[in-house]
């Protein structure tokens, strides 16, 4: 056996096997809740799922989940909250919100240009574009609507300040 296989073949369970395309490498795996993150250069504008404000910049600008393809902020990857549904490993991952409220999706026509809530793309035609909660208002491609997860109404944004505020109060309690 050559001396660096070894090496290789861990280096290869770090990265996904996915073809790769025009050049492209994979980059490092950041695992967040059963998410598998990669920096990802977004060709259009996208929207964070978890701010939801837009991501913009220079390069690979935001984080996207190689199997449930959620579109992230650098700075927000680390506080997403709910589990990738594609990880069949380890179902602790489900939600750390212990929330199972599922969306009530409908196909509706959108007359102004609208973003899918998961992954921050826009949602393109002219007729029936994507799917909206009726509970929420949350929207999302139809391909999009199996990845979304079961956390209608919620706002992860607050709901992962109020849950690091606790943290934080816990440690200084702990000292």
């Amino acid at each position: 056996m050559h001396p660096n296989m070894e090496q290789m073949v861990v280096e290869s369970r770090e990265t996904l096997a996915e073809p790769q395309c025009c050049g492209q490498r994979h980059g490092k795996i950041h695992e967040v809740t059963g998410h598998k993150f990669t920096a990802t250069l977004f060709h259009q504008p996208t929207f964070c799922s978890h701010c939801k404000e837009f991501i913009f910049g220079f390069g690979k600008q935001g984080y996207q989940c190689k199997k449930c393809k959620v579109a992230v902020h650098k700075r927000c990857h680390k506080d997403v909250m709910w589990g990738c549904p594609h990880n069949k490993e380890d179902n602790n991952h489900t939600n750390q919100f212990n929330v199972d409220a599922p969306h009530h999706f409908s196909a509706r026509t959108f007359h102004r240009p609208t973003f899918c809530n998961h992954c921050g793309s826009l949602l393109y035609g002219l007729k029936k574009q994507g799917l909206q909660c009726s509970d929420c208002n949350v929207t999302v491609h139809k391909r999009c609507q199996l990845n979304v997860a079961n956390i209608c109404g919620l706002d992860t944004k607050q709901a992962a300040t109020e849950i690091s505020r606790l943290r934080e109060a816990q440690n200084q309690d702990d000292q």
